[in-house]
């Protein structure tokens, strides 16, 4: 495979990495907010335990969906541009000459690709 999209997978893999951060960063305050409500009895302690849940959760979800996306479209080039190698390939065409007109036919099957003008033969003289 071609190195190509070098760009889009450093992004992807930035992605990625700010996912792992932003878990790291979601467990920090999700430890602090457990030492908050422990000393205080307010709801502040508990919105400091729900809120980073909640956005850790998300944010999370979204940045590792934006990474595998990236990825997606990446394969879905590669086998785009594969498979239009070997369909050209398996595209040979077979020539049968019918007078003036050439039909073109894929190997595989009975399907007319073509119909051209036979340009390689050479004129006919007629001597009456």
């Amino acid at each position: 495979m071609e190195n190509r999209y070098s760009a889009l997978k450093m992004i992807s893999g930035v992605c990625k990495t700010l996912a792992v951060i932003l878990g790291i960063v979601a467990l920090i305050g999700i430890f602090i907010g457990i030492q908050i409500s422990s000393k205080t009895d307010s709801s502040i302690g508990f919105l400091t335990i729900i809120v980073p849940i909640i956005f850790g959760i998300i944010g999370i979800i979204l940045l590792l969906a934006v990474s595998e996306l990236i990825h997606l479209f990446i394969d879905i080039e590669f086998n785009t541009r594969s498979t239009k190698k070997s369909k050209s390939t398996m595209m040979k065409s077979e020539s049968i000459g019918l007078g003036e007109k050439v039909i073109h036919k894929n190997d595989n099957s009975d399907e007319v690709l073509e119909i051209s003008e036979d340009t390689t033969k050479e004129p006919v003289l007629s001597t009456n």
